[in-house]
C-alpha cells in the first residue's frame, strides 16, 4: 500500500481560520483531534519536510489508501449503549460485555488485546461512539474495509503508521486529543514511557487499546481461533471465525473468564448455543461507593 499524504494550502483555502484561532467555530472534539495530530506531525518532523509556504496536512487523510476505503455507504449502526453506561464508562460489544466490570469499560483504562484484529477493531468501534475520535499508532497494516465493517467511523480516524524514534512524543500528543488510542508494536516506547502514557490516559478519561504487552494494563484479552465457517475442500470463502476470548487482569476479573464468539462481516456476536455468562464482578457505575469521605 502506498501511503498518500494530502497537503492543502492555508493561503488558498477560503475556509482558513484566523492565525490566532486556528480551530475557532468547530466542534471541540474535532479541534482537539486536529491539534493533537498537528503536534504529532511536528514531533515526527513531518511538517518540516513539507515544501512551500503555508502548507499544512489534512488532519484526517493520513496514510489511508483510497482504494482500501469502501464505496460511500452508511456505516453499520453503532452498538447500542449498554445499561449502566454513563459518563464514567464506555460501551463495549455485547458479545464481550461479560469480560468487563458491569459490562462496560471504565474511562482511563488500558486494555491489551492479542490474537484477533477483529476483536480489537470491534472494541475500538464501540468505545469511539457518540462522536468520539480514534487514533491508530504503529499499526501500518490495518484493513480499513474490516474497520468500516466493524462499525468504526473512518471520518473520525487518524493514523500514524510509524511513530519513529520519538514515539513517546508522538503517542503522547495523540493521547491529549483523542478519545480512543490504539497502539501496535512500538519498540521505541520504553517501559517508563508506557507508564507515563497510562497516567495521561487515566487523567484524560480516554481509553488505550494495545496489541502488545503494556505494564499496568487493566484487562488482558487473548483470542484463540477454534474454527471457521464457509470453507470446503478447495471451495467457498471465509464467512465467520470461531473465537474463544479469555480475559485476565485486575479490572474486576477474578481469575480467568472466557466467552465464545463469532467474528464475521457484521462484527462480533455470541456463538450460537452458548450461554452468555454474567458480566465480570465489579462496582456498577450506579452503585454508591463503599467508603464515603466525612
Amino acid at each position: 500500500m502506498t501511503a498518500v499524504l494530502t497537503a492543502v494550502s492555508d493561503a488558498d483555502d477560503s475556509r482558513a481560520e484566523p492565525a490566532d484561532q486556528p480551530f475557532a467555530g468547530i466542534d471541540p472534539r474535532l479541534a482537539a483531534a486536529r491539534a493533537a495530530l498537528a503536534e504529532a506531525e511536528a514531533a515526527t518532523g513531518l511538517r518540516d519536510r513539507l515544501p512551500g509556504p503555508g502548507l499544512s496536512t489534512s488532519p484526517t487523510l493520513t496514510a489511508v489508501d483510497a482504494s482500501e476505503v469502501p464505496a460511500p455507504a452508511p456505516p453499520p449502526a453503532a452498538p447500542a449503549p449498554l445499561s449502566g453506561v454513563d459518563d464514567r464508562t464506555l460501551p463495549v460489544p455485547a458479545a464481550l460485555a461479560p469480560l468487563f466490570p458491569a459490562g462496560a469499560l471504565p474511562r482511563g483504562s488500558v486494555v491489551q488485546v492479542s490474537g484477533s484484529t477483529s476483536v480489537l477493531l470491534a472494541l475500538a468501534a464501540s468505545t469511539a461512539t457518540d462522536g468520539g475520535w480514534c487514533a491508530f499508532a504503529a499499526m501500518p497494516h490495518i484493513g480499513w474495509r474490516a474497520a468500516h465493517g466493524a462499525g468504526l467511523a473512518l471520518e473520525r480516524v487518524a493514523v500514524v503508521p510509524s511513530p519513529g524514534p520519538d514515539a513517546a512524543g508522538v503517542v503522547g500528543a495523540l493521547t491529549d486529543g483523542f478519545d480512543v488510542l490504539v497502539v501496535g508494536r512500538c519498540p521505541a516506547l520504553a517501559e517508563r514511557d508506557r507508564r507515563s502514557l497510562t497516567g495521561r490516559i487515566r487523567t484524560r478519561g480516554a481509553v488505550l487499546l494495545t496489541t502488545h504487552s503494556w505494564p499496568g494494563a487493566h484487562l488482558v484479552l487473548r483470542a484463540t481461533r477454534t474454527g471457521c465457517d464457509g470453507l470446503g475442500q478447495g471451495w467457498g470463502h471465509l464467512t465467520d471465525q470461531h473465537l474463544t476470548v479469555r480475559a485476565t487482569g485486575r479490572a474486576g476479573a477474578s481469575g480467568q473468564r472466557e466467552v465464545r464468539v463469532l467474528a464475521g462481516l457484521d462484527g462480533l456476536r455470541p456463538e450460537p448455543g452458548t450461554t452468555v455468562p454474567a458480566p465480570a464482578p465489579g462496582m456498577s457505575p450506579t452503585e454508591p461507593p463503599l467508603l464515603r469521605a466525612v
